[in-house]
């Protein structure tokens, strides 16, 4: 235990500085004055802290992996993850719709209510730019890796109708609009001024999702997923017999194995 103190204690005094620091308080005016003075005196007694060149950042390059993890499982996990691009750029409302689309029209049949797996579905993570499609108990794996080729497939072919990216669009405001406490509000608010998003952003975006078509859909399978294929990366969680069924398809794609604790 002392050791483990240690060890908080020298994270504490690299993260427990004040020039790491930002506060918000989301509160009534009230609220706001009467933790004005004690909150001021907290971040006053925070020590300043230099960067050292260890902590500069380092460039970061994107590699396409294949991992497996084998755990004790009866069924198995399986995701493959694109690179895309972040919420600003022109494509963002695209892949929002794209990844509702896949999930409603596609993936949801072709892995739950054919495949048996518990769910099937697909994100757009707009922070980091990430196109993911994913499993969860799902009975098989090869199988799940194929239908996420033939997602694709189906997605760059144009295979949906007028009426499919309505509702996908609609399920995109949904989550935009989503109900929210006060305090999960004052949260976003907060987020979205320290990364940077503006107002006149936030509206791009959404007069994009109003503005999607089937054709730029099928232009963002296209750029993002079909020519990103190769360069995606897997992975997966499942049990031995699991992975051993699927060895032929698994090393074909060079997975690196490894093994979670019992």
């Amino acid at each position: 235990m002392a050791e483990l103190a240690e060890t908080f204690k020298a994270i504490a005094a690299k993260l427990l500085v004040a020039n790491r620091v930002t506060v918000a308080v989301t509160a009534e005016e009230s609220a706001q004055q009467n933790i004005a003075k004690p909150l001021a005196e907290l971040l006053a007694v925070l020590p300043d802290q230099a960067k050292s060149s260890s902590e500069l950042l380092i460039p970061f390059k994107s590699l396409a992996s294949a991992t497996g993890w084998h755990h004790n499982l009866p069924v198995a996990y399986v995701s493959r993850v694109f690179r895309t691009v972040p919420y600003t750029h022109a494509d963002a409302p695209a892949l929002m719709v794209l990844a509702k689309l896949l999930r409603a029209d596609f993936l949801h049949r072709e892995i739950r209510e054919k495949g048996g797996a518990y769910g099937g579905m697909a994100g757009y993570n707009s922070d980091g730019g990430l196109f993911s499609m994913l499993s969860y108990r799902d009975p098989h794996l090869k199988r799940t890796l194929d239908v996420y080729q033939q997602a694709v497939e189906w997605a760059c072919q144009g295979e949906f109708s007028d009426e499919m990216v309505k509702q996908s669009v609609l399920t995109s405001f949904a989550e935009l609009d989503r109900p929210l406490s006060p305090g999960s509000r004052g949260y976003r608010e907060f987020v979205h001024q320290q990364q940077g998003l503006t107002h006149e952003m936030l509206q791009s975006f959404r007069e994009g999702l109003l503005a999607m078509d089937q054709k730029q859909l099928v232009q963002a399978a296209q750029l993002y997923l079909d020519q990103g294929f190769a360069s995606s990366s897997v992975g997966v969680l499942a049990g031995d017999e699991m992975f051993s069924k699927a060895e032929e398809t698994l090393t074909k794609m060079n997975m690196q194995m490894k093994r979670l604790g019992s």
